[in-house]
């Protein structure tokens, strides 16, 4: 852990950054498992989004929803987008203020006709009990009442679990096997790695899992097997390049934030597969084979869902 840590303070280096730069132009096709497209921080021009993702080979993404407010958004989103495949949820920080007939909405946009072969997921949904006020009776309410409309329709369920992994899976023993899970952002122990494997399930990281200080999280890579491992961006959260590269990222994004940061987005899936990559310290080539048949076989899980 130490070493792999002090690693990756070091690749501030002019040998490491041509290297990376290497595998960031390399000819393989990536895909960005999850993305929140229709966050107001990437602004109203998606086409230079895309256009960046396209450019570095990021030709599939997973635009997961939040709540019924951006349900809508993100629908319209994946019908002018053949790359993007999308999710519909509510996400544990939003579930205060909920009203209505949610259920009755989300089955509405589950059900659509597929494009592609591919239906609309349940997600990002799930459990969070490191928020300050949080209620866990209600957080449990709504996820519980969310899975059984993904086992309803039996489609893929994207889950955010923090502080909460051994919950949410004693929540899933209570439903039938779902076609596939994707923990995104995960962080826990070996056990639960396992168990979720068990289920079925995958797991996705994006640069908030490789910061130096986050110790658990890149534990959790190390320990995650190479066949389950899967990328994300997590955009627009907020891309750290100080605490990862130093002053000198090895590709560096226009400013999109108000604030001046920059985000993450779906074109720097590359610069995570190398920085996960020397984390399982496996050859470039090895890794790369991995994730593309990840890939693969997540995708078609989620493709033989149907409606019949």
């Amino acid at each position: 852990m130490t070493k792999a840590s002090e690693d990756l303070k070091s690749r501030t280096n002019s040998n490491d950054l041509v290297n990376d730069n290497n595998k960031i132009d390399s000819p393989i096709i990536w895909s960005d498992v999850h993305v929140h497209l229709q966050d107001n921080r990437f602004g109203s021009d998606l086409d230079i989004v895309f256009n960046r993702a396209e450019e570095k080979n990021v030709r599939r993404m997973i635009c997961s929803a939040t709540s019924p407010a951006d349900w809508r958004r993100v629908e319209q989103l994946g019908q002018k987008r053949p790359q993007l495949l999308t999710t519909y949820g509510i996400h544990p920080w939003f579930l205060r203020g909920i009203n209505g007939d949610w259920e009755q909405y989300l089955k509405s946009m589950l059900f659509r006709v597929p494009r592609s072969g591919f239906c609309p997921a349940v997600g990002e949904i799930g459990l969070d009990f490191a928020m300050r006020e949080k209620d866990e009776s209600l957080q449990e309410d709504f996820f519980r009442r969310q899975l059984h409309m993904a086992n309803q329709f039996q489609v893929p369920v994207i889950i955010h679990s923090v502080q909460a992994t051994d919950r949410i899976l004693s929540i899933l023993s209570e439903f039938p096997r779902f076609p596939t899970l994707l923990f995104h952002g995960f962080v826990g122990t070996r056990q639960q790695i396992d168990k979720i494997i068990e289920l079925g399930g995958y797991f996705s990281f994006s640069f908030q899992n490789i910061k130096p200080n986050h110790k658990k999280a890149i534990e959790t890579i190390i320990q995650t097997p190479l066949d389950r491992i899967l990328l994300e961006s997590d955009g627009p959260l907020l891309f750290p390049s100080k605490a990862v590269f130093g002053s000198n990222p090895p590709l560096m994004l226009e400013e999109l934030g108000n604030d001046g940061f920059l985000l993450n987005e779906p074109a720097l899936i590359p610069v995570v597969a190398a920085e996960i990559q020397k984390l399982k310290n496996v050859p470039w080539e090895i890794f790369c084979q991995h994730i593309q048949n990840n890939e693969k076989v997540f995708f078609a899980l989620w493709k033989k869902v149907s409606f019949s």
